[in-house]
């Protein structure tokens, strides 16, 4: 839950022997923010935040498939010009309500580096969580696996969260309030463990080192958490500082994004970048390999 270093300054300078990680739920570019009615979304500066980081490698979730029969399921010009010349992106499949608008989205690997396979994997069909996707990325002579993951959410529509305020209040609360709510958070908890287990099974598949990354909508003390990580590494509690918070909204402790890295890395580096677009912070990590 707590990551006990000093915070410290990151270095945005790296050697070629270091693979720089980004993850990122995208909130549909952070469209689901946007108040001021003057454009639809915050793609251009969220694009401009992931071309700084400098990642070599993006996992994204929540990335808009399509809007308004317009298909973007590409990589965004300016990240093209930027050296990210790769991609796998993977469409969920169902169509729902999302931030008062029908979209549908997808789960998104983009590299600078080359990919030699990739493949993805569904869970269960009334699953609201988009597939486990995984690219195997060519760095310099090793073969890498990275996995993008978003796993279920609790899918709290307005009335839940209407609820969850009458809760704080017993003149207002009601036994079908309480029902409501607490339908939604064990019909997620137990779908996320499914998943999770999923996820631990085709880490121990994989013939090539591993990353895990995404949005695993629960925190550090969760079973999905513990099964998801395995004997990963989890880059935060190496090389983060205090809880870690990565859900920008709600709980000042909920740390819910992850970075989680195979033994045969060394975590250099841990930066969350607390930036307003998404609900959600982007967090990225470097990676070196051990010395033999």
């Amino acid at each position: 839950m707590f990551s006990f270093h000093l915070p410290g300054k990151f270095k945005e300078a790296k050697s070629t022997q270091t693979l720089r990680i980004l993850t990122w739920n995208l909130s549909n570019w952070g469209g689901s923010n946007r108040s001021d009615g003057k454009k639809a979304d915050y793609e251009e500066e969220m694009t401009e935040v992931i071309r700084k980081s400098n990642a070599d490698v993006l996992c994204l979730q929540e990335y808009v498939y399509l809007k308004e029969k317009k298909v973007r399921d590409t990589i965004p010009p300016a990240l093209q010009k930027s050296g990210y010349k790769y991609s796998y992106f993977v469409q969920t499949h169902y169509t729902y309500r999302i931030y008062k608008s029908t979209i549908i989205t997808a789960v998104a690997i983009i590299s600078k580096y080359p990919m030699v396979d990739t493949a993805h994997f569904f869970y269960n069909y009334d699953d609201f969580a988009e597939p486990i996707i995984y690219a195997d990325v060519k760095v310099n002579d090793k073969t890498i696996r990275v996995f993008s993951n978003h796993l279920q959410s609790v899918m709290f529509e307005d009335h839940h969260y209407r609820a969850l305020h009458n809760l704080k209040d017993p003149t207002k609360a009601s036994i079908a309030d309480s029902k409501a709510v607490a339908y939604r958070l064990r019909n997620a908890y137990v779908k996320r463990a499914g998943q999770a287990e999923l996820i631990n099974k085709k880490v121990k598949e994989s013939p090539y080192p591993v990353v895990v990354c995404g949005d695993f909508n629960d925190v550090p003390n969760s079973y999905s958490y513990f099964t998801a990580k395995g004997n990963l590494q989890d880059a935060f509690l190496k090389k983060g500082s205090g809880f870690g918070k990565t859900l920008r909204i709600l709980s000042p402790t909920l740390r819910i994004d992850y970075i989680l890295a195979d033994k045969r890395f060394d975590i250099t580096q841990y930066h969350k970048m607390e930036v307003p677009y998404s609900d959600h912070y982007p967090i990225l990590a470097d990676l070196e390999f051990k010395k033999d």
